[in-house]
């Protein structure tokens, strides 16, 4: 349960910041990278993870599990400071967004 809700924070935070932080004409190339990276961290970590139950069995797996849910909260929470400290422009609302963009264009 607490890596199924990790992990939706981490993705919910994640892909839609795509869209604010990589050119409109790069967005396709953006969301394939991350969708690539995503996919080849589900590839490696299977793997490691068996090889931790294999060798070390269902308690150490439990902890490295724990540890990614940590890494992961620790990231959102790290991304929210910093977006915070610099202005939290990756909070902002379509509209605030529309408008930053109207007025670069300028």
């Amino acid at each position: 349960c607490l890596l199924g809700i990790s992990y939706s924070l981490l993705a919910c935070a994640l892909w839609p910041m795509v869209a604010f932080v990589v050119p409109e004409h790069q967005l396709g190339t953006a969301y394939g990278f991350m969708q690539s990276i995503q996919n080849l961290g589900l590839a490696i970590i299977s793997i490691i993870a068996g090889m931790i139950l294999d060798t070390r069995g269902y308690l150490f797996l439990e902890v490295f599990f724990i540890a990614c849910v940590s890494l992961s909260l620790l990231s959102v929470v790290l991304l929210y400071v910093v977006n915070r400290a610099q202005g939290g422009n990756l909070n902002y609302s379509a509209r605030q967004r529309e408008e930053i963009k109207l007025s670069h264009t300028e």
